[in-house]
C-alpha cells in the first residue's frame, strides 16, 4: 500500500523530521492556517489541507483574507448564531474550505442543512448519539432536494457518487479515520491508526522512521481483520442490509435497528441519486 497521508501539529521541528509526504497539518486557530501551510512547505513536505479544530462556533471565527486559496477542513463545535453568521456568509464562500459539524444536536443538523443552502460545502460528523432520524432526513435533503441549489454535503455526496450495489465501500477517510489513508502523529512524533487512539495515547510507533513498510503493522492488519469479527460471531451487523456501506463501525455506539435503517435508506437514496443527478459540473471544494 502506498504511504499514508500524515495528520499532526503544527509543529516546525516534528515537521523537519520527514520530508517528502502528504500532511493534513492540524491547527486551534484559523488565523495560523498561512503559517501551518508554510512550515509544511519549508518542510519538503506537501500540504494536503489545514484542519482547524477550533473551539469557538463558527459565527466566532476571524479567517485572513490571504489564506483564501488553502484547503482547510474547518472543524468547529457548533455554527453559532445565524445572525452573526449571516454577515460572514460572503466572505465564507471566498474560501477553499469545508465546514465540519458533529450531529449530536438538532441544532447542528439544521445548521448543515442552513450551511449547505447558502453555498457552504459541509461535512457530517455523526456517531454514538446522532438521532438516526434526523439524519435521515439530512441525507435525503443534501442528495435529493433540487429545489433549490446547495452546496455538496459530505460524506453523503461521495458515498452516492461511488456506490456501487455490488461492492463494499469506505468513506472514513472524509473524517481523516482511515489508517490506509491517514495516520495520525502527535507533538513528540508518536504514531495513531487514528485521532481517538492518539488522544488516548494507544501508539502503533514511537516515531515514522520505525514504520518501513505500513501494509506491515501488526496493528493495521488486525484493524483491516477487524470486520471479520461479525460474521464470526454471528452478530446484527453481519447479516445487515447496509454492512457495504457501515461495516459494523457504529455497533458499540447505536441501537442496531436505526443505523442498519439508516444505511439501508443511503442505498436507495444514492440509487435515486445516480438516476436524477443531471447538474452542471462546478468548481468545487479541495478534495481529500
Amino acid at each position: 500500500m502506498p504511504w499514508p497521508k500524515i495528520v499532526c501539529p503544527n509543529n516546525e521541528a516534528l515537521l523537519r523530521k520527514f520530508s517528502g509526504r502528504s500532511v493534513a497539518v492540524t491547527v486551534n486557530n484559523a488565523a495560523e492556517a498561512g503559517v501551518a501551510t508554510e512550515n509544511v512547505r519549508h518542510s519538503g513536505n506537501s500540504c494536503v489541507c489545514v484542519i482547524v479544530r477550533a473551539h469557538q462556533p463558527l459565527d466566532q471565527l476571524q479567517l485572513r483574507p490571504e489564506d483564501a486559496r488553502i484547503p482547510i477542513a474547518l472543524v468547529v463545535p457548533t455554527a453559532g448564531r445565524f445572525r452573526n453568521l449571516a454577515r460572514k456568509i460572503d466572505e465564507l464562500r471566498k474560501f477553499n474550505l469545508r465546514v465540519y459539524l458533529p450531529c449530536d444536536s438538532p441544532e447542528n443538523i439544521a445548521s448543515l442543512r442552513i450551511l449547505s443552502s447558502l453555498g457552504i460545502e459541509t461535512c457530517a460528523m455523526f456517531g454514538g448519539g446522532v438521532d438516526w432520524n434526523a439524519l435521515t432526513d439530512l441525507m435525503t435533503y443534501a442528495l435529493l432536494d433540487y429545489r433549490m441549489p446547495h452546496a455538496p454535503m459530505q460524506p453523503f455526496e461521495f458515498i452516492a457518487s461511488t456506490f456501487d450495489p455490488c461492492s463494499s465501500l469506505h468513506w472514513d477517510f472524509l473524517w481523516f479515520d482511515d489508517p490506509t489513508h491517514f495516520v495520525h502523529v502527535d507533538d513528540q512524533g508518536r504514531v495513531a491508526l487514528s485521532d481517538a487512539e492518539l488522544r488516548e495515547q494507544c501508539f502503533v510507533a514511537q516515531d515514522l522512521t520505525a514504520i518501513s513498510d505500513p501494509s506491515e503493522l501488526p496493528a493495521l492488519k488486525a484493524r483491516r481483520r477487524l470486520w471479520t469479527t461479525h460474521f464470526v460471531q454471528a452478530d446484527a451487523c453481519s447479516s445487515c442490509e447496509g454492512w457495504s456501506l457501515c461495516h459494523g463501525k457504529f455497533a458499540e455506539t447505536a441501537a442496531h435497528a436505526t443505523c442498519s435503517e439508516f444505511f439501508a435508506e443511503v442505498k436507495v437514496v444514492a440509487r435515486q441519486h445516480k438516476l436524477l443527478a443531471k447538474r452542471p459540473p462546478q468548481d468545487g471544494v479541495w478534495q481529500l
